[in-house]
């Protein structure tokens, strides 16, 4: 398997960059994120299990895959319709017709360079709530806060290049 050093241009989501839901056939765009904290994911991967024999260490095995974690944090506006970002997720328990949790398909883009029409596209395509503290309001020292933490239903998000942005 080859690797790469990372030695690539460095990026910056505060360049442009854009956290989009997608709604049907639209996509919303998430605007006021918080500059330099706009998002970040953890991947699920898979547990590892692992027991000693006899006191010595034994290989260990892949166990259960587990979601990955993202979270998405914006200012908090002052928007009350049922469009708005905190309004939306507090209504996302809501399930299909066959009784299945609704998912949510969310896009992070982030450009190569400030003006860029190329750059990096996250996709995490099976999104839910997390149940406990999915949705929290704080107020802030500048601006009062909404974080959004998720579970996406996949192991880890699609990473690909795009040529141009969403739309």
């Amino acid at each position: 398997m080859s690797v790469s050093n990372n030695n690539a241009t460095r990026v910056r989501f505060d360049n442009g960059g854009r956290i989009l839901i997608k709604n049907g056939a639209n996509y919303l765009n998430i605007m006021n994120v918080r500059p330099g904290e706009a998002f970040e994911y953890v991947p699920g991967l898979r547990d590892i299990l692992h027991e000693p024999d006899r006191g010595a260490l034994t290989t260990p095995q892949n166990g259960d895959e587990k979601p990955t974690q993202l979270r998405i944090r914006v200012n908090g506006t002052a928007a009350v319709a049922s469009t708005e970002l905190e309004s939306w997720f507090m209504n996302v328990e809501n399930s299909t017709p066959d009784g299945n949790r609704l998912l949510h398909d969310i896009y992070i883009e982030i450009p190569n360079f400030l003006t860029a029409t190329a750059g990096k596209l996250y996709r995490f395509q099976k999104c839910a709530v997390k149940p406990e503290g999915g949705v929290s309001v704080k107020a802030g020292a500048m601006f009062d806060q909404l974080d959004l933490d998720l579970l996406d239903f996949e192991s880890k998000p699609s990473v690909t290049a795009y040529l141009s942005p969403l739309s």
